[in-house]
C-alpha cells in the first residue's frame, strides 16, 4: 500500500468514527428531549398542555361573548347604530397579558359620513401597546379591506377604511380580530 492510499483510508476512517460520535451525540439528544417530554406527560400533564398552548400561540382561556350595549358602538362624526340582532359574533379571550377581540357585526347602520367607527375595549383594560390589523367591511353590499387599530392607552377599537374615506351612509358590516398587549 502506498503512502497516499494509507493517507486516504486512515481520512476516510477518521470522517466515518467522527460521524458515529455525531450521531451519537444528536441521538442521545433526541433520547433525552423524549424522556423529559414522556416524564412531563406521566408527571405534569398541565404543565406541557400549558407550554404547549404558549408555543402554538392559542388562547389559554375560551373566548367570552360580550353583552351587548348599544353604548359600545359609536362614531367620531355621525352615528354608528348596531342593533343586539346585528351582533353576529363579539367575543374576548384573556391570554395572560394579551386580550383577543373578535367580531363580526352585521347590516349596522351609518348616519353622517365618520371617519372612524369605534368599539368600547371589554373590561377595564387599555391597550399597553399600539397594534393595526386588517379587517374586512362589506358597505353597501361593495366588499373593501379596513382597519382596526387601538392606540397605546386607549379603551377602544377605532375601525377605519384602508383608503382613508369617511364610511357611506347606510347598511355597514364588519368583520375582524385584533390582538393586544393589556397592563
Amino acid at each position: 500500500m502506498m503512502a497516499g492510499d494509507r493517507n486516504e483510508h486512515a481520512a476516510r476512517r477518521l470522517a466515518r468514527s467522527g460521524l458515529t460520535i455525531f450521531y451519537a451525540l444528536v441521538g442521545g439528544a433526541l433520547l433525552a428531549a423524549y424522556a423529559v417530554t414522556v416524564l412531563l406527560m406521566h408527571y405534569r400533564p398541565q404543565v406541557l398542555a400549558q407550554r404547549v398552548s404558549a408555543t402554538l400561540g392559542e388562547p389559554q382561556s375560551p373566548p367570552v361573548d360580550l353583552a351587548y350595549s348599544a353604548a359600545m358602538f359609536s362614531a367620531d362624526e355621525g352615528t354608528w347604530t348596531v342593533h343586539q340582532d346585528n351582533v353576529t359574533t363579539m367575543t374576548a379571550t384573556k391570554d395572560g397579558q394579551r386580550e383577543i377581540v373578535s367580531f363580526f357585526l352585521g347590516d349596522t347602520q351609518v348616519a353622517g359620513e365618520p371617519h372612524r367607527l369605534q368599539i368600547l375595549l371589554p373590561g377595564p383594560y387599555s391597550a399597553a401597546a399600539p397594534v393595526r390589523v386588517s379587517i374586512l367591511i362589506r358597505e353597501r353590499g361593495a366588499q373593501k379591506a379596513g382597519f382596526a387599530q387601538v392606540a397605546r392607552g386607549s379603551s377602544r377599537i377605532d375601525l377605519s377604511k384602508s383608503t382613508g374615506e369617511r364610511w357611506l351612509p347606510g347598511a355597514t358590516d364588519v368583520y375582524g380580530k385584533i390582538v393586544f398587549e393589556i397592563p
